[in-house]
């Protein structure tokens, strides 16, 4: 469940434009963040034996950038609690 996660949240924020992304980094932050996701899932996404460290680098990059894809969480967020009411 874990990686299905992970891979949801980085396909989200590769295609989702984010406006807490734009409005903390402008255009070039929320393509930097897009670009970024996208070349995580290009590696092979959550399958890669080391995507938590992966993605791990790009949360530090992300926060070095003072980049926040809230956007994104909150819609993984939103997917999780209908995946629960709708498996319960």
């Amino acid at each position: 469940m874990r990686a299905a996660r992970l891979e949801a949240l980085f396909h989200v924020i590769a295609v989702l434009d984010d406006t807490n992304l734009a409005h903390r980094g402008g255009l070039p932050g929320l393509r930097y963040a897009q670009g970024a996701a996208a070349n995580f899932l290009a590696a092979g996404g959550a399958a890669q034996g080391d995507a938590s460290a992966q993605a791990e680098a790009i949360h530090r990059a992300f926060v070095a950038r003072r980049l926040s894809p809230g956007g994104a969480a909150d819609v993984l967020a939103a997917a999780c609690w209908v995946q629960r009411v709708c498996t319960d």
